[in-house]
C-alpha cells in the first residue's frame, strides 16, 4: 500500500521533525521535499502471504523456521551448531579447535607442539618415553589421558563432552539442546523484527560479498536464510550484526526525506586510551545520566581536545576527542524521529521507545513490497510491549514506575549512541 505524499501529511504516520502546521514551518527554509509514505493495508502481508491475525503469523513461522532448519541441515549435512557426523565443521576442526590431524589454526596439538616437534617458541620438544616428540604414547594419549583430537579413552574433552555434544552425564542436555531456546523465551516482537530485517540483511550480504565473509568468519554456517533463523534459535547472530542493523534501522527511516532542521545536530566521538569509543549526540537532553552534569564542557569540546568523563560505574576515564561533526542527513533524520517519539510520549521512555521502533517497522513496510502491515498487527505488537511495562504505566506515578522509566530512558539514549556509532562504522566497511 504505498503511496507518494508531501512531508506534512507523512507526519500522522512516521512521526517526523519539521511536520507542523504552525507558524514554526518559516523555520525551515529548505526545498520541500516529495517523500515516500503509505497507508497501512486492510490485509496483513509477510512475504506476499496474507495472514489472518498477528497470532497465527506467529505460529506459522515458528512451523516454517523449524522446517527450513531441519531441511537445511539434512541437505548441508552439518548440524545447527555447524558439525558435521564425524564432529568436524565446515572448515576442518571439530569442536576442540583440532583438524584431522590433531592441529589448530596456528599449526599447534593440544600440547603446544607442531608438525616439526618443536614448541610456539621454537625449541624442540622434550617428552620422555613412553611419549613421542608430539607427547603421545603407542595409544595415541597423552600424559592427560587426551588424543590428539582432545578427546579421552571414553571420548569426553576436557569440558565432559563427545564429538555429537552430548554430555557425559546423560541426565544433561547436549550442547546443542542447551543452546537452543524455546518459542517461549522468545518474544513475538522479537520474531516479528527477526522476520522484518531479514529482507534488508539479504540485500545487503548480497550486494556486499566482503559482508557474508564476515557472516561466516563470526558464525559457523554461511549466510542463507536457514542460516539466518538459526541465529534466532541459537542465539548466535555475528558480532556484524551488532553494526549492520543499527545501519539498516538508519537507512530505511531516512528514505522518508523529510524537511531537514536549518540547525544541524552534532556528534561527538570520543576515545579512551584503551582504545575504547564512545559517541555522543550534542544534546543535553539526549545525554546519558551519568554525563548530564557535564554538558557544559561538552556543549563546546573542540576535536583533539582531552576531558575526563565519569562512567556509569562512577570511574574516572580521560578521552580524546577525535571528532566532533554535523551528523549525516540520513543519521539527522533518524535522530529527529526518536527526538519527536520522545516529545509525543510525554516523559514516558519506554512508550518513546515503542514509537520509535513502530517508525522502524512503517519505513520497512514501506519499502518491502512483500510486506503490508494493517492497524491490527500495530496494535498486537504494542499489546506485546506492554507486557514488560509496569502496571498502569502510562496513567500513574509511583516508585516502581519511575525506576522503570528511568531505566527506559537510559536505555533508548544508548540504543541513540550505539546506532550512530554503529552507523558510521558500517559506513566505512561498505565503502
Amino acid at each position: 500500500m504505498k503511496k507518494i505524499v508531501t512531508a506534512s501529511l507523512l507526519c500522522g504516520t512516521l512521526l517526523l521533525t519539521g511536520c507542523t502546521e504552525s507558524a514554526d514551518n518559516k523555520e525551515y527554509t529548505r526545498t520541500e521535499q516529495q517523500a515516500k509514505n503509505y497507508t497501512l493495508a486492510k490485509d496483513f502481508m509477510m512475504y506476499q502471504v496474507k495472514y489472518k491475525s498477528f497470532t497465527i503469523y506467529i505460529e506459522e513461522s515458528q512451523k516454517q523456521i523449524e522446517k527450513t532448519i531441519a531441511s537445511y541441515v539434512k541437505k548441508e549435512g552439518f548440524n545447527e551448531e555447524g558439525y558435521d557426523k564425524e564432529g568436524y565443521d565446515r572448515r576442518g576442526y571439530n569442536r576442540n579447535g583440532f583438524d584431522r590431524e590433531g592441529y589448530d589454526p596456528d599449526g599447534f596439538n593440544r600440547l603446544g607442539i607442531n608438525k616439526e616437534g618443536t614448541t610456539h617458541e621454537g625449541k624442540p620438544s622434550h617428552f620422555r618415553a613412553p611419549y613421542d616428540r608430539y607427547g603421545y604414547d603407542a595409544a595415541g594419549y597423552d600424559e592427560d589421558g587426551y588424543d590428539r583430537y582432545g578427546y579421552n579413552r571414553q571420548g569426553f574433552n576436557e569440558d565432559g563432552f563427545n564429538k555429537e555434544g552430548d554430555y557425559k552425564d546423560t541426565s544433561e542436555e547436549s550442547i546443542q539442546a542447551y543452546n537452543k531456546r524455546e518459542w517461549d523465551e522468545i518474544s513475538k516482537e522479537e520474531q516479528f523484527q527477526h522476520a522484518l530485517y531479514f529482507p534488508l540483511v539479504q540485500n545487503w550480504m548480497k550486494k556486499q560479498p566482503k559482508l557474508q565473509e564476515q557472516y561466516y568468519e563470526q558464525g559457523v554456517h554461511p549466510f542463507s536464510e536457514s542460516a539466518y533463523h538459526l541465529n534466532l534459535l541459537y542465539n548466535t547472530q555475528p558480532a556484524l550484526f551488532d553494526d549492520l542493523l543499527p545501519f539498516i534501522r538508519i537507512e530505511a527511516v531516512a528514505q522518508f526525506q523529510p524537511n531537514h532542521l536549518n540547525k544541524h545536530d552534532q556528534k561527538i566521538r570520543l576515545e579512551a586510551e584503551d582504545g575504547t569509543m564512545i559517541t555522543l549526540i550534542q544534546d543535553d537532553a539526549l545525554l546519558p545520566k551519568y554525563l548530564e552534569r557535564k554538558w557544559s564542557t561538552l556543549e563546546s569540546v573542540k576535536e583533539g581536545q582531552t576531558i575526563t568523563l565519569d562512567t556509569e560505574e562512577g570511574v574516572s576515564v580521560t578521552y580524546e576527542v577525535v571528532q566532533v561533526t554535523d551528523l549525516a542527513p540520513t543519521e539527522q533524520i533518524y535522530i529527529d524521529v526518536a527526538r519527536q517519539a520522545i516529545q509525543q510520549s510525554k516523559g514516558k521512555w519506554a512508550e518513546a521507545q515503542y514509537r520509535f521502533d513502530e517508525a522502524f517497522y512503517k519505513a520497512v513496510d514501506a519499502e518491502e513490497k512483500e510486506i503490508a502491515l494493517n492497524q491490527v498487527v500495530l496494535n498486537q505488537l504494542k499489546k506485546e510491549r506492554e507486557k514488560s511495562w509496569p502496571k498502569n504505566y502510562l496513567h500513574d506515578s509511583n516508585e516502581e514506575i519511575e525506576v522503570f522509566n528511568e531505566e527506559a530512558r537510559e536505555q533508548l539514549i544508548t540504543q541513540l549512541m550505539h546506532d550512530v556509532s554503529g552507523y558510521d562504522l558500517m559506513k566505512k566497511e561498505l565503502k
